[in-house]
């Protein structure tokens, strides 16, 4: 709904008690509703914790806090929040009058996992409730706050681990859920998590994670970035420990803090390897690899549609430092090593196109398109009901497929309020595809099968088989075969 709705203040029987919140055109919205105890003082770095209490009535008319992070954040511009807290833990709800039972689609954001915002105005759940869901959006601790490994953090912890904060907050945020949305309309027993890029990962992570059994039904990945490698607990603590003392850190502001995430996150790294700030291989929220989980069947085998958009990495590759053939055949060396030459069968620089569209397949590729395809044919051999999708919507007179993040107005029907500031205006084919888009998000949600008007949406099966969702809708192959089959032989076992 635009800023201009004319919002009424309601109070419903919930949580135990009664809480405010606002309606308007039949849906219902609350807002910064707290799922845990605010992580500050002692709990900065612990394991999320259950609210001791709540007033007889909860004010749910306003935003909570986004978790502390660099406000330059691609994820976090359009927060509808007053600002940033410790206190961040919250969840924002839109569900329909009079809603019964319906089925609930959480959305986790994304933001490299140093960012982001569950109030982004373009995250909006007003247009997706109206077609027969409950929607929740999520806040979670990001950078240093959420994902911070340590040594003394370790020795601490009765699991002696540390680090994996933000996925312990979604769990709780999704125990909340289960717990609590039946008094907002929506069924527990029916609850499907949905993302993108950070917050799709988390998710694909989560579906291998034991502490996740019972918490998620189904799934959507918006171009997630799996089967990369985590990165072991004891090589990021060791990092972690360069940053400091635990009495130091814990000393810190909170923008002392967040001044901290570049020193744990490259600007500019090997497209091959892991990350040291974000999820880590623990052994305990996250036991195994990802792709050691799908050969072993130690994962949620839930029904899944996931994909990617049709240029990924043209977003990251307009700010990748390298300007020169010579730098990029170095930087190709330097991931590839003697793979090189065939790397750059794959990836060399077209003299009339130049290095953008090069770096822009190779980031693109390794980063998201790669992993998509090897969860879809490792959870296609547990799961039947997996569906793979390739957003290409070209939007009025640009000739460029989309890039990353691109859909995400068309899933939630916010044309008029983009994540990234666009100069062309949204036309009537655009809302056509964004009405298509939700119509098969939200009928996923409802029966595990996405709907399209024309034609039955196939399971992913040996083919590797995609809806590509452009001007025309297609079914063909997954993109990039030869490209992804390549990365498959220098990448090691994933799903295979």
């Amino acid at each position: 709904m635009s800023a201009g709705t004319p919002w009424e203040v309601i109070e419903i029987p919930a949580l135990g008690g009664r809480v405010r919140g606002l309606v308007a055109h039949g849906v219902r919205v609350f807002r910064g509703l707290r799922y845990a105890q605010p992580p500050a003082g002692p709990l900065r770095w612990a394991p999320p914790q259950s609210l001791a209490s709540r007033p007889a009535t909860v004010d749910a008319t306003a935003f909570g806090p986004d978790a502390p992070q660099d406000a330059s954040n691609a994820g976090f511009a359009g927060t509808r929040s007053d600002g940033q807290s410790e206190d961040c833990l919250c969840l924002n709800i839109w569900s329909p009058a009079r809603a019964e039972a319906l089925p609930v689609m959480v959305w986790i954001h994304g933001g490299g996992f140093v960012g982001g915002s569950g109030s982004n105005i373009t995250f909006d759940g007003c247009r997706l409730a109206a077609l027969g869901v409950v929607v929740v959006t999520i806040n979670y601790r990001c950078g240093v706050f959420g994902y911070l490994c340590h040594p003394e953090l370790a020795a601490q912890s009765d699991r002696g681990v540390s680090g994996n904060f933000g996925l312990l907050d979604q769990l709780a945020a999704l125990q909340w859920v289960r717990d609590h949305i039946a008094d907002f309309g929506g069924d527990p027993g029916n609850i499907t998590a949905f993302g993108e890029s950070a917050g799709a990962t988390s998710i694909s992570h989560l579906l291998t994670s034991p502490l996740a059994r019972g918490l998620i039904d189904k799934a959507i990945l918006q171009s997630p970035g799996p089967m990369r490698g985590l990165m072991p607990h004891a090589e990021a603590a060791e990092r972690g420990a360069a940053l400091g003392s635990l009495e130091t850190l814990r000393s810190l502001s909170a923008a002392e803090l967040v001044a901290l995430n570049e020193r744990l996150v490259s600007g500019f790294r090997k497209v091959v390897g892991p990350r040291a700030l974000g999820p880590v291989l623990d052994g305990w929220v996250l036991p195994a690899q990802d792709w050691e989980a799908y050969a072993r069947n130690e994962v949620l085998a839930v029904p899944l549609l996931l994909g990617c958009n049709g240029d990924e990495g043209e977003l990251f590759a307009r700010h990748r430092p390298l300007r020169t053939v010579e730098r990029f055949h170095a930087y190709i060396e330097a991931c590839f090593g003697d793979r090189t030459r065939d790397a750059l069968t794959h990836y060399g620089v077209d003299a009339d196109s130049g290095i953008t569209p090069a770096v822009s397949r190779l980031f693109g590729d390794t980063q998201f398109v790669y992993g998509t395809r090897g969860v879809a044919r490792a959870m296609s051999r547990l799961q039947p009901r997996t569906f793979l999708y390739w957003f290409d919507a070209r939007r009025a007179g640009q000739s460029a497929s989309p890039t990353h993040g691109d859909e995400l107005p068309y899933v939630f029907g916010t044309l008029d309020e983009p994540l990234y500031g666009q100069a062309e205006p949204y036309g009537q084919e655009d809302r056509a595809m964004s009405d298509m888009v939700m119509t098969a998000w939200t009928s996923f949600a409802r029966t595990g099968e996405p709907d399209l008007p024309a034609c039955r949406w196939p399971a992913v099966g040996a083919n590797d088989l995609c809806v590509v969702l452009s001007e025309q809708i297609e079914i063909r192959a997954f993109p990039r075969t030869a490209a992804l089959d390549f990365l498959d032989q220098v990448l090691g076992p994933r799903a295979s």
